[in-house]
């Protein structure tokens, strides 16, 4: 025989084999449903699984991932940037080892190309630098956009394009990398389909696709490579695919990953925005790691999403997150779908009311402070573009009326709700309390963003924009706007007080350290740089007694620091914790006819009760920390 024939005949026997293989598969309908198709990609790890707690962190506001698995983490309030390798070991912590006369103010989001070049969002500016990973050390400055940005939050790269979301501009705004010349914008203000409120991060697939996180409407939006609408996915609730506030977004290996902070959690969606899985669902407990989450609001995948990393600004803290375990899985089956009010928003006193917003419903909570504690007497406002509506409440002030002014930057809009009861009103909760009053649009003005209110006793209203400028309303808005430019010095404002005169406003800017001063007559801010020992102050809600004292919280050292009229330091109270005058980054501070102080524990999810001189008096909020002796896992 030969050779060629007898090969022949082996190819042919072989063949017969795997037909009559083939044909059994087929004749086993067991079988045929599990044979794997070959043709078909390997399912990407599903992640879950906690690896390791990058801790001692100061405010990570965003995180990138490096061709080489490095963990590149910003540091908002640090100013620096932090390298890790993939285990979570330091490497180094960056300041003055980037680039030449690049010193950072406030890094906000981060991006990293596959040549390596690093971009960082700094305040109103992106920057650019190219990187050497083996001698760790940059290249040089490649990148300045110094124009055409107003709030540049999250970063993404492709080979040819860097896309910045800008929450200010309500625009992802997309430059050429070779040149940082502006290529074109997707985008605009509102709620149509391809319209933003409130962009904060934005990711590409590998065909060019854009996902947008459209946090002020509770969604993500997809883009073609083009600019063009593609669809949308999402919706405000807490269940699978719904959000409470998407604050960043990752792709990687065909799934779309999305941090959904108010709601404690990271979901993971295929392309099309079908809902997949979740993991650190509903934490509410404080510090707590092995995979509970507080406020997710950063989030970074490995380019072959084999690992995630998910900051937390609240806890100081980065976590990394491998493929699932039982421990995961387990944390997954005992989340459970809570009611409570997470206390998380702005704080207002009037005569007989105290108000608290609540931004992850989103609605106004109102309390009768008559009795021997607050009790909740009625909601107001819901989720929604109409009047009356919240997209995401965050500041309110109570006028002599017991009318609440809120602040709504999701919808650019503040909003008027009337909370007036007789004058020997039940505490009996009322459905029917509050009533919509009007509202005023910033949209109509030059596209400015309100972020904080206070009234004098005249009924004049100063609202704080987010770039800092303060428009003054005559009182129900019946005269023209008078309007104060941004101190020069100002960074990211974000608190507002007017004295009962109206004769002096008071602007707190954690970012700058500082207290903004402007007084009647005067044209010019005066800032006053906060000074104390070890960490900077961090000045993030302010007061001012009817004796002219000046009450700030500081969220960075976790305290109340009391100041003169002439803004000197008296006194500070306070500590990190969850007993009795201790907080966790304490914001809102209001002060009551009888002096006391109201301060916004926000990471203890409650408000506490304080004497002048910081001695407790009681506390109210969320069930785990109302009763300062519980422990922290609220036994």
């Amino acid at each position: 025989m030969l050779l060629q024939d007898r090969a022949l005949i082996i190819v042919t026997v072989k063949a017969w084999i795997r037909a009559l293989s083939l044909l059994s598969l087929l004749l086993s309908p067991a079988a045929a449903q599990d044979a794997p198709d070959p043709s078909a990609a390997a399912e990407p790890v599903r992640l879950g699984g906690f690896r390791a707690q990058l801790d001692g962190l100061d405010q990570p506001s965003a995180i990138a991932i490096s061709p080489e698995n490095e963990i590149w983490v910003a540091e908002r309030w640090g100013g620096a940037l932090c390298v890790y390798d993939e285990k979570g070991a330091l490497v180094r912590r960056m300041l003055a080892e980037i680039p030449p006369n690049l010193k950072l103010r406030e890094p906000r989001g981060l991006a990293i190309g596959e040549d390596g070049t690093v971009y960082v969002a700094d305040g109103r500016r992106v920057v650019g630098f190219g990187w050497d990973g083996e001698r760790g050390r940059h290249t040089g400055l490649k990148t300045a956009i110094t124009y055409a940005l107003v709030e540049p939050l999250g970063l993404c790269v492709d080979r040819e394009r860097l896309y910045v979301a800008d929450a200010g501009l309500q625009l992802v705004v997309i430059f050429d990398r070779r040149n940082s010349k502006l290529v074109g914008a997707i985008g605009g203000f509102g709620g149509e389909d391809g319209q933003f409120r409130r962009p904060v991060d934005v990711a590409i697939d590998e065909e060019g696709q854009i996902y947008v996180a459209d946090q002020g409407n509770q969604r993500v939006q997809r883009f073609d490579k083009d600019g063009r609408f593609l669809g949308a996915f999402g919706g405000f609730g807490a269940h699978a695919g719904l959000f409470a506030a998407p604050s960043s977004i990752e792709y990687a290996a065909g799934r779309v990953y999305v941090a959904d902070r108010d709601n404690q959690r990271i979901q993971v969606f295929d392309r099309e925005g079908k809902a997949l899985y979740d993991w650190g669902v509903h934490a509410l407990v404080p510090h707590e790691g092995q995979g509970h989450l507080h406020y997710p609001d950063a989030l970074a995948l490995a380019p072959d999403g084999s690992f995630a990393a998910v900051g937390e600004g609240f806890e100081d803290r980065v976590q990394l997150f491998g493929p699932e375990d039982d421990a995961s899985r387990l944390l997954r089956a005992g989340s459970q779908l809570t009611g409570a009010a997470h206390y998380g928003g702005g704080l207002a006193l009037g005569a007989r009311l105290c108000v608290v917003l609540e931004p992850s419903t989103p609605c106004g909570l109102a309390l009768d402070t008559n009795g021997s504690e607050p009790i909740e007497i009625a909601r107001f406002g819901r989720l929604g573009e109409g009047p009356g509506k919240f997209s995401s409440p965050v500041a309110v002030a109570l006028d002599a009326r017991e009318r609440a002014w809120v602040c709504d930057p999701g919808l650019a809009r503040l909003s008027i709700f009337a909370l007036d009861r007789p004058a020997q009103g039940s505490q009996d909760y009322d459905p029917f309390l509050p009533r919509f009053v009007e509202s005023f649009d910033f949209e109509k003005l030059d596209g400015g963003t309100p972020i904080a209110v206070a009234l004098d006793a005249t009924g004049r209203s100063c609202v704080l924009e987010a770039r800092g400028d303060v428009l003054v309303f005559a009182p129900d808005f019946a005269g023209p706007i008078e309007r104060r430019q941004a101190p020069k010095q100002a960074v990211a404002p974000c608190a507002i007080a007017v004295s009962p005169d109206g004769a002096r406003i008071l602007v707190a800017d954690p970012s700058a350290h500082a207290l903004h001063v402007l007084e009647h007559g005067e044209s010019v801010w005066k800032t006053h740089v906060l000074a104390a020992d070890a960490l900077q102050p961090r000045p993030s809600g302010v007061a001012i007694a009817s004796d002219g004292e000046i009450f700030v919280t500081d969220e960075q050292r976790h305290e109340v620091v009391e100041f003169s009229p002439a803004l000197e330091r008296v006194a500070s109270f306070g500590a990190r914790g969850l007993g009795r005058a201790q907080f966790e980054k304490p914001r809102g501070i209001a002060i009551d006819a009888q002096g006391r102080l109201w301060v916004l524990d926000l990471g203890n999810h409650r408000v506490q009760v304080l004497s002048r001189k910081g001695e407790f008096v009681q506390a109210f909020g969320s069930r785990l920390f109302t009763d300062p002796t519980r422990q922290k896992a609220g036994k």
